[in-house]
């Protein structure tokens, strides 16, 4: 797999940052001047590396993802990754607070979309009118709903 360093300048009130990321074909780049970070997705390689523009270097990489993503995003305050693996039909979900990652099967998963304040995320189905989105349920939800396998149709939206 060939790898190439890519620079990537972000202009942020009159100021341009100049950052060396290593990877493998990076794409894509979520920038979040607000918070002085960015993240940078590596295609070729799955690599998906925080950036922290006020030191101008690599904040680390993100670890936990499944493979290779066709969609990916992190919430502006970091604490959650979402990432669409269209070759794996797989959503994964990596909670970087807790250091914890859930892979979900979807079949014909292609994309994912998070809100700004990084409090929702919907995953989409490819040639479909089917999206997803994930919900963490507290310890008493998941209870009730292993209890009474009827509320399931309440968690669904009533469908």
């Amino acid at each position: 797999m060939h790898t190439t360093t890519s620079a990537a300048a972000i202009r942020d009130a009159g100021h341009i940052f100049h950052l060396r990321i290593s990877g493998a074909l990076p794409i894509s780049i979520q920038n979040m001047p607000e918070e002085e970070t960015g993240a940078v997705y590596g295609s070729g390689d799955g690599s998906f590396n925080l950036v922290n523009y006020s030191k101008e270097s690599t904040g680390g990489a993100v670890s936990g993802l499944n493979g290779l993503s066709s969609s990916i995003y992190i919430s502006r305050n970091l604490g959650y990754a979402f990432a669409a693996s269209e070759n794996s039909r797989v959503l994964t979900v990596v909670n970087r607070n807790n250091g914890g990652s859930y892979p979900l099967s979807l079949p014909g998963i292609y994309r994912v979309s998070v809100n700004a304040g990084g409090t929702f995320a919907i995953a989409f189905v490819q040639n479909s009118d089917y999206a997803y989105y994930p919900l963490q349920l507290t310890g008493a939800q998941t209870i009730q709903l292993f209890r009474r396998p009827e509320h399931l149709a309440a968690w669904r939206g009533g469908l």
